[in-house]
């Protein structure tokens, strides 16, 4: 009797469980950016958005909310109700937020439930032509010998530019003087203009420069080339065997979210991903789509946090 009661309360779980799967979403769904409008990550949270509408038959709702290196928008998911109507689209700066902001009101691993990857983009490293150097290892001969003399942009404290090269410099052990802008445009137009040496940024900001030749690129972050630049090295290829970094976005839900629910809007966001015409014409503005199951997602978030309280913590980076 007590073996059939077993069996009764679990086809009554599974049933329950399929049912509310089969019901999800029945009113709209939030999905907070923590970044301005017009950005990466908020350009591909509304294409995204267009691909699942009809498939969720309910209204996405994208919801900006920039501001303290990505951390404000993560603590109003992080503290949202566990039932899959409030996402976060994590970007890979959240992996810095618990070491570089001693007040984080959330932990960026155990407060969140992961879905997916999204998209991951390189960064370019480039360099003002007026620089002796024509490729990385050149670039760290000559940091090497000019100590705290290089100038390098970003575009803010905190930012994966900056992020990039603080890893640069404790990966090479090269002193770097880094000069944060209030944007990557402006660091950008002062890299061009000469008064900066170099600095890290996403292909479409740095590559009309390479073109035009403005400016010179001597690698680009990630493990494998970019389709945007296929002729310019990674860092791995250039020597730096112990340097990657994908600028990467992802989506997840508040922690304690119902696993069902998770896989079902894990399986509908790949399948949304999976258009040939989506994936073109995010390619198109230096986005290479890139999905995961929830618990590998789960995994690389860990070892990004790792990697990257790893930076924070010998670069002393600390935000009020």
């Amino acid at each position: 009797m007590n073996l059939f009661i077993r069996i009764l309360a679990c086809l009554l779980f599974f049933s329950l469980s399929t049912a509310a799967q089969a019901q999800f979403p029945d009113r709209p769904i939030r999905v907070v950016v923590p970044l301005a409008p017009g950005g990466t990550g908020d350009i591909f949270m509304r294409a995204l958005s267009k691909e699942l509408g009809p498939v969720w038959k309910q209204p996405i709702v994208i919801d900006n909310k920039p501001g303290a290196g990505t951390t404000l928008g993560a603590e109003i998911v992080a503290k949202a109700p566990p039932d899959g109507y409030t996402l976060l689209l994590n970007v890979v700066t959240g992996s810095i937020g618990q070491s570089a902001y001693p007040k984080l009101g959330y932990d960026p691993i155990r407060d969140f439930a992961p879905i997916t990857l999204g998209f991951q983009t390189p960064f370019v490293l480039a360099v003002n032509p007026s620089l002796p150097v024509g490729s990385v290892a050149e670039l760290i001969a000559y940091a090497k010998a000019n100590p705290g003399k290089l100038n390098f942009g970003s575009g803010g404290n905190g930012t994966m530019s900056h992020m990039s090269l603080e890893l640069l410099k404790t990966v090479a052990g090269i002193d770097i003087v880094h000069v944060p802008f209030k944007g990557s445009s402006p660091a950008a137009a002062a890299l061009v203009g000469g008064q900066l040496d170099g600095m890290f940024d996403a292909p479409p900001a740095m590559l009309p420069f390479v073109k035009a030749g403005k400016l010179k690129a001597l690698a680009v972050t990630t493990r494998t080339r970019a389709s945007s630049a296929p002729q310019v090295p990674t860092m791995i290829e250039a020597g730096l065997p112990g340097y990657e970094v994908g600028v990467w976005f992802g989506l997840v839900a508040p922690a304690n979210t119902p696993a069902d629910i998770v896989q079902k809007i894990n399986a509908d966001i790949v399948r949304a991903l999976a258009n040939p015409a989506l994936i073109e014409s995010l390619a198109q503005q230096g986005m290479d789509v890139r999905t995961m199951r929830p618990d590998e997602f789960g995994a690389y978030m860990r070892s990004e946090n790792v990697k990257w309280t790893g930076v924070v913590r010998a670069a002393k980076i600390r935000f009020d």
